[in-house]
């Protein structure tokens, strides 16, 4: 029984070796023959993001753009505050991009790699932030008061009902 498994599994090994050393022979023959044909490079489009698209209480965010022909200047525009930033070697750039109060649409706009206008866009809403007379931020916690006063008005009820039920003991009558 010993000797099967072993045979089994050495088979199963050898079997798993040949396959992967096959394709890595298959992929070195192909990498060697090259590939003469040209290829149509369709550029990818440009896109924004935001690392969040709701921001609590933030007045800047980082605005990233991606796609644009490297080396090139793209307008950023939030609501009339424009910024301009210069892509790197691969068509991206960040900067911090500042926030109005509720939902921002900020718009990028620059060439891709064909020389044509685009534009991508990302949008950012501010949330509010209530807070208090100590001008702490709000942290929701209003149920503090009520569940004290709810648990209060439990606690006393327990405590009435635990003297009626120890009254009612004392009061009735022995049987035997």
């Amino acid at each position: 029984m010993a000797g099967s498994m072993r045979r089994l599994v050495s088979a199963a090994l050898g079997a798993v070796l040949l396959t992967a050393g096959g394709g890595v022979a298959a992929t070195s023959a192909m990498a060697a023959s090259g590939s003469h044909h040209a290829v149509d490079y369709t550029p990818k489009k440009p896109s924004s993001h935001v690392p969040g698209t709701e921001v609590k209480g933030l007045k800047v965010t980082k605005y990233c753009v991606s796609g644009y022909k490297p080396h090139s200047v793209v307008t950023i525009n939030n609501g009339g505050h424009i910024t301009h930033v210069t892509t790197n070697s691969s068509g991206s750039a960040c900067t911090t991009v500042g926030l109005h109060k509720n939902c921002n649409s900020i718009v990028a706009t620059g060439v891709n790699n064909k020389g044509q206008k685009v534009t991508s866009s990302a949008p950012v809403c501010v949330l509010g932030e209530k807070v208090s007379r100590s001008a702490l931020p709000f942290t929701g916690s209003n149920i503090i008061i009520p569940g004290t006063e709810i648990g209060a008005g439990l606690a006393a009820l327990g405590g009435l009902m635990l003297l009626a039920a120890r009254r009612r003991r004392r009061t009735a009558p022995l049987a035997g």
